[in-house]
């Protein structure tokens, strides 16, 4: 078993390699020119790219078929609000019947 002292040596000299290692891996923050945090140390950014998105365009056709889905909508559905058997499936039919002969 080891001294108390020799304890102590070994454990100053871990962490004065910690901290020397630690500075040659990874550049501080004036050196890589912002602020890396803790995240660098872990081999990531510290905030991801944000994505571009790109604005879809509604179409003409679009707009009138949610207008007269929401108007069929309410009679195949339930008292509670739920689809009735097939409810959805025929209302989107109709939408779409009545979105076709509208844009004539």
């Amino acid at each position: 078993m080891a001294t108390d002292e020799e304890v102590e040596a070994i454990i100053r000299a871990f962490l004065a390699g910690v901290a020397r290692g630690a500075t040659e891996n990874f550049p501080t923050a004036e050196q890589a020119g912002k602020s890396i945090g803790r995240r660098a140390t872990r081999g990531r950014s510290k905030k991801p790219d944000p994505v571009t998105r790109k604005v879809r365009k509604i179409s003409a056709y679009q707009k009138a078929y949610g207008k007269n889905f929401k108007k069929v909508a309410p009679k195949y559905k339930k008292k509670g609000g739920g689809w009735k058997q097939n409810g959805f499936k025929r209302a989107q039919a109709e939408a779409h019947k009545l979105t076709k002969k509208e844009m004539k």
